[in-house]
């Protein structure tokens, strides 16, 4: 890595991070962009909670309000008649085929508005520490209502560097409960790069934005860190599962606990992750595998990413399961391949990329049942111990190809900085 720049500032704005629990990904990241960067202002929409991710002292933190009040909608009306928002308005009939009602209304303006206010914040923040267009790298962790800010900035200031990474609700439209996410074009066309992690994330990003400059819109793949020497060979155990993530209907644990109720053998089943679904979960888990002799289950909640690390490091984890209905790459299963763990996940957005069928693991349709996962279960616990060597070789391998932060995030940077 090139020495750190000290003449540029880079401006990250992310969900929590360094705040709170969430956004654990990068702590992955992070270390890279300190690397890359002696200026750095982390801008984070978390009001409330401490910081809990080291930072170094030099590094400035700013927390930012992500939605702007009702007063401030109102104030920034007269802009509602730029062109861009009829482009906006144009955009939803002749491509999206949506009506203009009027909760898709105010969806478009209250996300307008937010990016306005972003504008505005992003011109005092440079006002406030003199930084020159020419020295200012703005980055969004997540394609929202601040990269529009952003766009709307690098549309007057061409010299700022702007780029947003796109995840998952961020990016698919049937995540949002109007199926509209809006001025993705606008953003697209005036910010120099869109990151998508995942092939599947770029096409479909390319396919809803007809007429925009697709060869901004670029794959860049998330990483994991893992210094640990996986063990490939491991000693007798009970067979083991892991799983990894919120408790909300998306990730469908219910489904899991169904397909382990109709497993046969001695297994244990460790769940990681917290959510508003906890209480029903944990009552079925009670209900369909806490009278089964030959099973064991824990809930471990939501833990700092190190805890999840160091499980795996202390345990021999013969399968991670992973069976959302909706996903963008999930970090979790790229967590669970650099520990040498095989893979048993539904073919959700770009999980395909990253669990390839027969070689690190079993990948089943998003419509599955509790039949096919306990099934895929079943073969992996009866498979041969040569078979099993060899999924847990391919499984690091596939992780230390395509998914290590020290190689994917040192592109990002050389990307970053060829702006």
């Amino acid at each position: 890595m090139e020495q750190a720049d000290k003449h540029s500032t880079l401006v990250f704005f992310t969900g929590t991070f360094p705040y709170g629990k969430s956004e654990t990904v990068i702590e992955n990241e992070f270390p890279f962009l300190l690397e890359a960067f002696r200026n750095i202002i982390v801008v984070s929409n978390n009001q409330t909670d401490p910081v809990t991710r080291p930072v170094p002292d030099h590094v400035k933190l700013m927390r930012y309000r992500y939605h702007t009040s009702h007063l401030e909608k109102l104030s920034n009306s007269p802009y509602l008649l730029r062109s861009e928002v009829r482009e906006e308005i144009d955009y939803l009939h002749r491509v999206l085929h949506k009506r203009l009602g009027r909760r898709v209304l105010f969806n478009l303006l209250g996300s307008y508005s937010n990016g306005l206010y972003a504008r505005r914040f992003i011109h005092n923040l440079m006002k406030r520490y003199q930084i020159a267009p020419r020295h200012l790298y703005l980055y969004s962790y997540w394609m929202y209502d601040v990269a529009i800010g952003m766009a709307m900035i690098k549309r007057e200031l061409p010299e700022v560097k702007a780029v947003c990474r796109a995840h998952r609700w961020d990016l698919y439209y049937d995540t949002n409960p109007l199926h509209y996410l809006p001025f993705r074009k606008f953003i697209v066309e005036h910010l120099d790069r869109c990151f998508v992690i995942s092939e599947h994330g770029r096409m479909y990003l390319q396919n809803m934005l007809p007429g925009a400059d697709h060869s901004k819109i670029k794959t860049l793949r998330l990483g994991t860190i893992n210094r640990h020497t996986p063990v490939f060979e491991p000693q007798p155990h009970t067979f083991t599962i892991v799983s990894c993530s919120t408790l909300t209907p998306q990730k469908r644990v219910d489904l899991i606990i169904r397909s382990l109720a109709r497993l046969d053998f001695p297994f244990r089943w460790v769940h990681f992750g917290d959510g508003a679904l906890r209480k029903e979960i944990k009552e079925m888990a009670a209900a369909m595998l806490g009278k089964l002799p030959h099973a064991t289950y824990e809930f471990k909640g939501m833990v700092p990413n190190a805890t999840l690390r160091r499980f795996y490091e202390e345990n021999t984890v013969d399968v991670f399961l992973n069976v959302s209905d909706s996903e963008g790459v999930p970090i979790s299963i790229m967590e669970a391949l650099s520990y040498a763990i095989p893979v048993i996940a539904t073919d959700a957005g770009g999980t395909g990329e990253i669990v390839q069928d027969k070689v690190n693991g079993t990948l089943l349709p998003v419509a599955t049942d509790e039949i096919s996962v306990s099934s895929a279960l079943a073969r992996y616990a009866q498979a041969p111990a040569e078979e099993k060597l060899k999924l847990r070789q391919r499984a690091f391998n596939s992780w230390n190809e395509r998914y290590n932060a020290d190689k994917n995030y040192r592109e990002f940077i050389r990307e970053l900085k060829s702006l």
